[in-house]
């Protein structure tokens, strides 16, 4: 789910002379910066609030979507143009794969690889149940806060979560701890300790749906498979809010066959029990053929190292950045979105 505004213009004219970039930059920058911590939540009028207590809920703020459009109703023509913001770093200082972290171990490095030939099938099921579980927690928390606030929506899957992988003895193979997923936030961050800080993996829901059909190559960049757009605001995130700007982070790129409806009964089910996942948990590996290693779908996921750029990188006009006395409007001129649809002959422009 992607949360966003529709604009719709009076005339063909205004849509053809509308500074697009302009635009963008002013319906979506104010979002995207208070969830980076880069401005203050005051400063956004639109309801991104997602935790009652006035900070801005990246699971919202960081998917977002703008459209403008001209109906036409003597031709009953509609013209459109999608897009999806970005913020987006400096010219030069591009988000990049590492060259150097690599958390894919008996393989040699690549910067990019299939998640099934570096964990397994069963750590790609456990992934997999895990995840749904996840959902379920939080979905349920999503209605019990609309239930409070005397409103009703839809539920959604979140678009982000912090993954801490299943934790083994190297000697013994005994589990130390098993795998788990958290939301993304801040405040969840900050609580996990230096080792569990080390070994987290940022996930997002890739809404790419382009899949390898064999391992890749360990040693070819060239072979790299684009990737979501939400992961270049999720790196933004990292860089401007959790200060991990030039370290070498790993993200998990989940791919899944398709995203199983979570019904009211399962949400009641809130707990982290083995016994309440099985119940909960719909096995999809029967949908899948025995001969694809009953990962569940979610093999084709991909695992990604990547160096984020630093926040400095991500201002436009660095030589303001002592600037204390700069105002909200001077900001928003130090920062820039990209993410303007292209059309069906896959060159800007609108619908």
């Amino acid at each position: 789910r992607a949360h966003g505004t529709i604009h719709s213009l009076n005339t063909i004219e205004n849509l053809k002379r509308c500074d697009k970039n302009k635009f963008l930059n002013e319906a979506n920058l104010p979002s995207l910066l208070a969830c980076c911590g880069v401005i203050d939540t005051a400063e956004v009028e639109n309801g991104y609030s997602g935790s009652g207590n006035g900070s801005i809920d990246p699971n919202v703020a960081l998917v977002p979507i703008t459209c403008i459009t001209y109906c036409d109703l003597k031709t009953n023509m509609t013209v459109y143009w999608f897009a999806f913001p970005a913020l987006s770093p400096r010219k030069g200082c591009a988000i990049a794969y590492s060259s150097t972290k690599s958390n894919t171990s008996n393989h040699h490095y690549s910067p990019q690889i299939r998640l099934i030939d570096t964990w397994g099938t069963n750590e790609c099921r456990t992934l997999s149940k895990c995840f749904h579980n996840f959902r379920i927690l939080q979905e349920q928390q999503q209605r019990q806060q609309q239930e409070e606030e005397g409103g009703y929506n839809n539920v959604w899957c979140p678009p982000f979560f912090l993954l801490l992988p299943t934790l083994k003895d190297e000697s013994t193979g005994t589990i130390i701890r098993k795998m788990k997923c958290l939301p993304l936030h801040k405040d969840t961050y900050n609580t996990l300790c230096d080792e569990e800080k080390r070994r987290v993996i940022f996930g997002f829901v890739d809404p790419n749906t382009t899949t390898p059909t064999e391992k890749q190559p360990s040693s070819s960049s060239s072979a790299t498979l684009a990737v979501g757009w939400t992961l270049r605001n999720l790196v933004a995130y990292l860089s401007l809010s959790l200060g991990l700007g030039g370290s070498d982070v790993t993200f998990l790129s989940l791919r899944l066959p398709f995203l199983r409806r979570v019904d009211a009964a399962e949400s009641s089910c809130c707990s982290d029990d083995d016994e309440i996942m099985n119940n909960s948990y719909l096995d999809v590996a029967d949908e899948f053929d025995e001969t694809n290693g009953n990962d569940e779908g979610v093999g084709n996921s991909l695992l990604l190292d990547i160096t984020i750029p630093l926040a400095s990188d991500y201002n436009w006009n660095s030589n303001n950045n002592d600037d204390d006395d700069a105002t909200c409007s001077d900001i928003y001129k130090q920062y820039r979105c990209v993410g303007w649809e292209l059309n069906k002959k896959n060159k800007p422009g609108p619908r």
